[in-house]
């Protein structure tokens, strides 16, 4: 409704392309995108984002309340997935809602230096790996990536243009997948979603009879050439089934039926409607477009009505009290008694009527200055470690301007005035930093050693990931360009022993259901009557 005089000027102008208030229907278009997705992706509608609860985040979005169902489905049935998402913010929040739930999870989006991207994938490939869940967005993880061990698609929202969802979805159906693979799409039936899923089939359509048209000489099996019947129905591009659901959340045995990897494409049971896949035979160029303005029951063409109904009753109120015509004039006429100007009214400019307090208001509007907040930088105090790295003894110490990590100035060869930084910011087999090493370097806890991607041993290696407890406590922010290792047995049992160094286990129950059906279906209506009364 922030937007609705802007919709109501596109009527008026009959939708014209020219209009200058295209811009402003396409940013009304990403605004109803981020609805659909989950309400935290604007910024006044999450009060505190540290104090938010996994039930709360779960709750606020019909989408992440059926998401948890599922992925707690998939979870006890062995199964590994990958989410994309267009968003990154969205990423955010779904990385959020991870940590909350337990869920071991890697992600990479387009900001994602390149060595973090191959330890990603090679971590979540692993075997036996323990991650669970891989969050991507759909542009960056679209091509050349290999995760052949899901065997779970996840599009969490859609694009305008089809090909970067299969794209999305090619990265599961690799070589070397054993698995059934499923695909869900997740859409928010009756809204901007459903439109974009109508115009990215139609692209899709037409790019089937593009490419892959009658025109071309299509043989089957026999060698007998294809009719023209046939090759419409051997084109087909989309969903085999369609999980039917109103406002009320799916119940856990719907839930069970839709992630069976048994069931096939005809399998009907409950809310899940098998058989639905559509070919370029069954498709209609002339359908019509989901209505956008009509949701939940709500028209929005009578809030549209009723806005400026009531503009106007209101500029007729204000020309009721002004008179049938307002006129701004540019001469004012003052009192001119003492003046000499011989009159008793002086006629002078509407701009030149000003007094000394408030000065002329053109030289008032040019020398107008915003005023700029400027944030100012305040650096994070961090408490060094009172040992030195490489022989473990105490004493008089240099401190890294960087890390927690601490030295003896007869251990790292350089004076406290000339260190710049600790090993554990350059390889130290190749000497690369940071940047020359793809945005990754490894560090270990216990020993001064840190490697690049290709200079990282191959045994006896264990990950820790981008921080560690014992550098938290000294108040480390973590950095995600340094992941933190054990390169040997005996540094982890040094970290063990000297360090408390528990390893982390991963969990292997599932998280408890959450009860978020307040939310939602007929409880969700009665709370909304309680707050209209």
């Amino acid at each position: 409704m922030k937007n609705v005089e802007a919709l109501v000027k596109a009527e008026n102008n009959g939708g014209s392309e020219k209009s200058s208030l295209h811009s402003q229907l396409r940013f009304l278009v990403m605004q109803l995108r981020k609805c659909c997705n989950h309400p935290y992706m604007f910024d006044f509608a999450e009060d505190d984002i540290n104090k938010t609860s996994v039930r709360k985040l779960v709750a606020t979005s019909g989408k992440m309340a059926v998401l948890d169902k599922i992925l707690r489905s998939l979870f006890q049935k062995g199964s590994r997935t990958v989410i994309f998402s267009q968003f990154t913010y969205m990423l955010d929040i779904l990385e959020d809602y991870c940590n909350q739930r337990g869920w071991n999870y890697c992600r990479f989006d387009g900001s994602t230096p390149r060595a973090l991207r191959n330890h990603s994938i090679n971590q979540f490939n692993a075997d036996n790996s323990a991650f669970f869940i891989f969050l991507m967005s759909t542009r960056s993880g679209g091509l050349g990536i290999n995760l052949q061990t899901a065997d779970t698609c996840i599009l969490y929202d859609s694009d305008w243009n089809p090909q970067p969802d299969l794209q999305a979805m090619a990265r599961v159906h690799r070589i070397g997948q054993k698995k059934t693979v499923h695909v869900y799409r997740l859409v928010s039936s009756g809204t901007v979603e459903d439109r974009i899923l109508e115009r990215a089939t139609k692209k899709l359509y037409l790019d089937q009879m593009v490419n892959r048209g009658v025109s071309s000489e299509h043989v089957d099996s026999e060698g007998s050439r294809l009719t023209t019947a046939e090759l419409l129905a051997s084109l087909k591009f989309g969903s085999s089934a369609i999980f039917q659901s109103s406002n009320d959340l799916p119940s856990d045995k719907d839930i069970d039926n839709l992630t069976d990897r048994s069931r096939c494409e005809d399998t009907s049971n409950g809310v899940l409607k098998g058989g639905v896949l559509n070919s370029a035979k069954d498709f209609k160029q002339d359908m019509e477009l989901t209505d956008t303005r009509a949701f939940q029951g709500m028209d929005f063409r009578k809030l549209l009505a009723e806005k400026e109904a009531k503009v106007e009753q209101h500029k007729m109120s204000r020309l009721m009290e002004k008179g049938s015509r307002i006129r701004k004039n540019r001469i004012v006429n003052l009192e001119g008694k003492g003046s000499g100007y011989g009159k008793e009214c002086v006629p002078v400019l509407a701009m030149n009527n000003y007094d000394l307090e408030q000065g002329e208001p053109s030289i008032w509007r040019e020398t107008k200055k915003k005023i700029q907040y400027v944030k100012e930088k305040r650096r994070r105090v961090i408490d060094n470690q009172d040992f030195c790295q490489v022989c473990g003894d105490g004493g008089t110490l240099i401190m890294c301007p960087l890390c927690p990590i601490s030295l003896h100035e007869k251990c790292c060869g350089v004076s406290a005035k000339h260190l710049t930084s600790c090993s554990h910011h350059r390889c130290t087999k190749c000497s690369k930093n940071t940047s020359e090493a793809g945005g990754l370097l490894f560090a270990c806890q216990s020993c001064p050693s840190c490697y690049c991607a290709d200079c990282l041993p191959q045994n006896n290696i264990q990950f820790l990931g981008p921080s560690i407890d014992r550098f938290n406590d000294l108040g480390y922010t973590p950095n995600k360009s340094i992941h933190y290792i054990h390169c040997s047995k005996q540094c982890e049992k040094v970290a063990i022993l000297d360090f408390g160094f528990v390893a982390k286990k991963f969990p292997t129950k599932c998280p408890p259901a959450l009860n978020v059906s307040y939310a939602f279906g007929k409880s969700a209506n009665i709370l909304q009557e309680d707050v209209e009364n």
